[in-house]
């Protein structure tokens, strides 16, 4: 009988998280496994490009709060031989609904930013509420882990869980077989200029500093030709155009939205940057290796310096700190790249790879068996 792999996040909107499910799903389903979407709420962009073996089973709730018993439920019908959860409400709901219905498969719950800086953000009451409801659930799950040993740290630190007890699964965020010299052509004038390109790409949200990019790039014009894409939608979009204009920027700047394939805009970009106040991992910075455009990252917790080894593999600035970001992405756009070393580097986050690590959490020694 087949193995049943199951994916519990909230919905399908444009995010890393979103995508990273995606691509596991793609390389279960070619593994042989069976894949369930367990959402909130069946919404999002990215609905699209789910792949068409993976079930969607919407549990039809505005709120996570409202979606345990419907999650309850499927557990105790469909009995997934593994659920993997994502993000801290829902994770919460997860070993709950688990419980409620004692349903034996295994449980493993993901976490992917840092707990300490998400409830700082205020994005929610429920999020700033997920350390303490970490410290009381957390033990109803079979594997706990976070995607990178920084918010792995944080995550101890924040809840008083056992640092030895939480796992690190890195994010599968090099798309496997990508060869960028074959991914479909984009256009726009900004290629067509002569003048570098720098591309940033991501939610459009105050955790990814786009002001900072922005502030950093009216610096950069001043000092050489140069033009900046930005791909991504989200609450902030309105502001940064207006921010843009401000410093004088509407030709400089061009705002892309939602792009389905980012890695086609990336590989023809010089440049790619990233301004995030905080992060969990950072997929983007792989996406772009993996088409070998290099990076100027900001070096903050937690992720990029893990990604990039220190700044081996790209620049590192501070959180923050338009000048610097400014100074290094005038430097990289003056050196030459090395797009096999880049791309060799994000390899070493494959969807392969990865897979092997998430069937080996969940099912031991047996994780090579054929489902």
């Amino acid at each position: 009988m087949k193995r049943r792999i199951a994916f519990h996040f909230f919905s399908l909107d444009q995010g890393g998280v979103e995508r990273m499910r995606i691509a596991l799903s793609h390389e279960l389903l070619a593994r042989g496994y069976d894949v369930d979407f367990v959402l909130v709420k069946k919404q999002g962009e990215l609905l699209p490009l789910v792949p068409a073996g993976v079930r969607i089973v919407d549990l039809g709730s505005s709120r996570t709060a409202t979606s345990l018993l419907p999650l309850a439920r499927y557990l105790k019908k469909e009995r997934p031989d593994a659920l993997f959860s994502s993000m801290g409400p829902q994770n919460v709901m997860a070993i709950i609904a688990r419980r409620l219905v004692g349903a034996k498969g295994w449980l493993g719950v993901m976490q992917h930013n840092a707990l300490s800086a998400e409830a700082k953000a205020g994005i929610s009451l429920q999020q700033a509420l997920v350390p303490l409801s970490y410290r009381v659930f957390l033990p109803g799950a079979d594997g706990v882990f976070a995607v990178s040993a920084g918010v792995a740290d944080d995550m101890a630190r924040a809840t008083g869980f056992e640092r030895e007890k939480i796992g690190v699964l890195y994010n599968p965020a090099c798309p496997e077989g990508l060869d960028p010299d074959a991914l479909p052509r984009v256009d726009h004038a900004f290629f067509d200029s002569g003048d570098p390109v720098v591309i940033g790409c991501g939610r459009l949200v105050a955790q990814k500093g786009w002001d900072t990019l922005l502030q950093a790039f009216a610096q950069v014009v001043e000092r050489r030709a140069a033009r900046l894409l930005i791909l991504g939608v989200g609450p902030e979009e309105e502001a940064l155009k207006a921010q843009a204009e401000a410093l004088g920027l509407s030709d400089h700047v061009a705002f892309m939205g939602f792009q389905s394939n980012p890695a086609a805009w990336m590989v023809r970009s010089n440049l790619f940057v990233m301004s995030s106040r905080y992060e969990g991992f950072g997929n983007v910075i792989v996406e772009a290796l993996a088409v070998g455009t290099a990076v100027v990252s900001t070096d903050c917790n937690y992720g990029p310096s893990e990604i990039l080894d220190g700044g081996r593999y790209g620049a590192l600035v501070p959180v923050g700190d338009p000048a610097s970001m400014a100074d290094a992405i005038v430097a990289s756009l003056e050196k030459p790249v090395d797009r096999k070393r880049l791309m060799a580097r994000a390899k070493e986050f494959s969807v392969a790879h990865v897979v092997d690590n998430y069937l080996r959490a969940a099912f031991g020694d047996e994780q090579r068996q054929a489902a």
